[in-house]
């Protein structure tokens, strides 16, 4: 018993320790830390498996139906032309045809338009599914794009676009649709162009065609430094789409 406590004192006096309280309490907190984030309860339990049903619950909806998708169409519009101006409403129509092609989430959309209004309306667009299993479904989309009007015995007018669209199928052969096209301001031979559409409407689904129809509205803004104009367009579309 006297060795032993002769080696206790022995070390006492050669390894004195100089911890400090705030030391001992540091340390000790860092344990407690340790043990909370390597520990396991059963509410950590529950909070983890509800987050995995909603991610599975989310990839199931989500994850694309087929990597590669396509569709092909071609489509009327019959609407009324009102210039602010002239304060006049005139009848006219278009035909044109759409191309679009999807690897998994990510796509281009092609469309060309040629009216009685004597113009040429040409666009791309790059587009993002974010929600939905396939561009033939319910499925939320966004987009950036460029447009080229070309105005016969005028200017051609090409502006860039954001755009969104969003279907919702009310049973796998009937859904909704809408979709916003915002041009973004850009200036050409001293005009600057500007503007908006939006679509919406309904399609019906018969294994790969598809039918629908859009009721829309644009509008588009021409100014420079001394006039400015406004022209709108409101009617409606019915098409078809071949998917594959």
């Amino acid at each position: 018993m006297k060795i032993v406590l002769l080696g206790l004192v022995l070390v006492m006096v050669f390894f004195p320790i100089k911890l400090s309280a705030n030391d001992v309490y540091v340390v000790v907190m860092q344990k407690q830390e340790q043990k909370k984030q390597r520990g396991w309860s059963l509410a950590d339990w529950m909070v983890t498996k509800n987050k995995m049903k909603i991610m599975d619950m989310w990839l199931a909806l989500n994850s694309s139906a087929n990597l590669f998708e396509f569709y092909l169409g071609g489509h009327q519009n019959n609407y009324d032309l009102n210039n602010r101006n002239t304060a006049t409403k005139e009848a006219k129509k278009s035909l044109g045809g759409e191309l679009g092609a999807y690897i998994s989430i990510l796509g281009i959309e092609l469309e060309y338009d040629k009216s009685n209004e004597k113009y040429d309306l040409r666009s791309g667009m790059i587009g993002l599914r974010i929600l939905g299993t396939a561009y033939q479904g319910t499925n939320l989309t966004i987009g950036f794009g460029n447009k080229t009007f070309d105005v016969e015995n005028d200017n051609e007018y090409n502006n860039q676009f954001v755009q969104g669209k969003l279907a919702i199928n009310l049973f796998s052969f009937l859904g909704v649709q809408g979709i916003y096209k915002n041009y973004l301001a850009r200036k050409s031979n001293g005009i600057e162009l500007s503007g908006y559409k939006n679509m919406y409407g309904a399609y019906l689904d018969i294994y790969f065609l598809r039918l629908y129809g859009n009721l829309f509205n644009e509008k588009l803004n021409y100014s420079n430094s001394l006039t400015y104009t406004t022209q709108k367009r409101s009617g409606y579309t019915l098409g078809a789409q071949i998917f594959f």
